[in-house]
């Protein structure tokens, strides 16, 4: 692949990372909106799950174009990895928790499963706010461009 072809792959995949990071804190911030009086919670709930697809959406198409790309900043190339398999792993361990908590209350009578719950709610969290501390840092240092380095 020609350097001015991993340039312009780098200024598709950033893009990608601040629409992620928008999307993402719109929905975290819908999520801790007080409940009790507020129209603008219910306006914006109609758009949450459609949001949700759009942000995994985006995630994969973070993730294919990160590795299409062949970043010569490793750093770089890992916090915007993170950044996009957390995006996917989120909405996938939310249906995943719900699918097997309903597959084993009804064949085993088992309480709620936990894995895919602390995956969702905590580790992919987590996951995506180290990768966006990551990539800003990155590109705060200068070498974020992926192509040039710093000389």
């Amino acid at each position: 692949m020609g350097e001015l072809q991993a340039h312009k792959l780098t200024g598709v995949a950033l893009r990608l990372f601040w629409v992620i990071l928008a999307i993402y804190s719109m929905l975290i911030i819908w999520a801790f909106m007080p409940v009790q009086g507020s129209g603008l919670k219910q306006a914006l709930g109609v758009a949450f799950l459609p949001a949700v697809g759009v942000l995994a959406a985006l995630g994969v198409a973070e993730l294919l174009v990160v590795l299409r790309a062949g970043l010569k900043d490793k750093p770089l190339n890992i916090f915007l990895c993170m950044v996009a398999l957390a995006t996917i792993g989120t909405p996938a361990s939310i249906v995943l928790h719900n699918v097997v908590s309903y597959l084993a209350g009804a064949w085993f009578g088992a309480p709620e499963e936990g894995f895919f719950f602390i995956l969702a709610l905590f580790i992919c969290p987590l996951l995506f706010i180290t990768g966006s501390i990551g990539v800003i840092h990155s590109l705060m240092n200068g070498n974020g461009s992926g192509v040039h380095s710093r000389s």
